[in-house]
């Protein structure tokens, strides 16, 4: 999650969900950046500068969970690599508008 002054932005599987900060009302919603042709991708890291939603694109299912529920326990390569961006991207955070993209991540 990350708030600005006007919405709480919620990362929650491909999806990032916009909920005004005045009604709590779910007004925008963008899908984590996936090329044509590429695996199914989950949101993965989130953040806001000014108006540029940051967020970045990582395989789907395998997202860090936390605590309590993690797989992620040895460091292994293999286990590491599960939980690394395929790229990151910015977003215009009312629009969705893609302004920027890297590409270089895990899958590269």
């Amino acid at each position: 999650m990350v708030g600005t002054h006007d919405y709480l932005y919620i990362a929650q599987g491909r999806h990032c969900i916009g909920v005004e900060g005045d009604t709590g009302r779910r007004s925008l919603q963008f899908e984590a950046v996936r090329p044509e042709g590429s695996p199914k991708v989950d949101w993965g890291y989130l953040a806001t500068v000014s108006n540029t939603l940051i967020g970045s694109s990582v395989k789907s299912g395998s997202r860090y969970l936390g605590d309590d529920g993690q797989w992620f326990e040895e460091f292994h390569p293999e286990d590491v690599s599960r939980v690394t961006s395929m790229r990151l991207f910015g977003l215009n955070r009312h629009t969705g508008e893609q302004s920027w993209i890297y590409e270089g991540g895990s899958d590269h």
